[in-house]
C-alpha cells in the first residue's frame, strides 16, 4: 500500500497564491529575506553598506531603490538580482499606473 499524500490545490487555492504573489513587493521581498537569515535590520544594512533607515524605508514601500542600487543590494544579500531587479521595475510600472509588466526571457 502507497503511503504516499497527494496534493490537490482548487482554483480558489490557485487564485489565492496568485494574489499573494502579485502583492509581493520589492520591500516585502528583501524584508522577507532578511528575516530568513535571522537578520536585524541592522545586520542587512550593514552588508548592504545603506543606513538601517533606508533599509526600512525600502522594507515599508516608503522609497523604492534604483535599478542599481536594488541590484546592488540582492547582490550584498546573497539573492538572485535579476529576480529582484524585475520585481522592482514592476513595481514602479505599478505605481506610475503604466500597463506593463516586465517577465525574464
Amino acid at each position: 500500500m502507497s503511503t504516499k499524500n497527494k496534493l490537490s490545490y482548487s482554483v480558489a487555492d490557485q487564485r489565492y497564491w496568485d494574489k499573494q504573489m502579485k502583492e509581493l513587493t520589492f520591500g516585502r521581498t528583501i524584508r522577507a529575506y532578511r528575516l530568513c537569515e535571522e537578520w536585524s535590520l541592522t545586520d542587512a544594512a550593514e552588508r548592504i553598506g545603506i543606513s538601517i533607515q533606508q533599509l526600512s524605508d525600502y522594507e515599508h514601500g516608503r522609497k523604492l531603490p534604483s535599478i542599481d542600487k536594488a541590484y546592488r543590494i540582492a547582490e550584498a544579500l546573497g539573492m538572485m538580482p535579476q529576480g529582484v531587479v524585475i520585481q522592482l521595475l514592476n513595481e514602479q510600472l505599478l505605481r506610475a499606473k503604466i500597463a506593463l509588466q516586465v517577465k525574464a526571457a
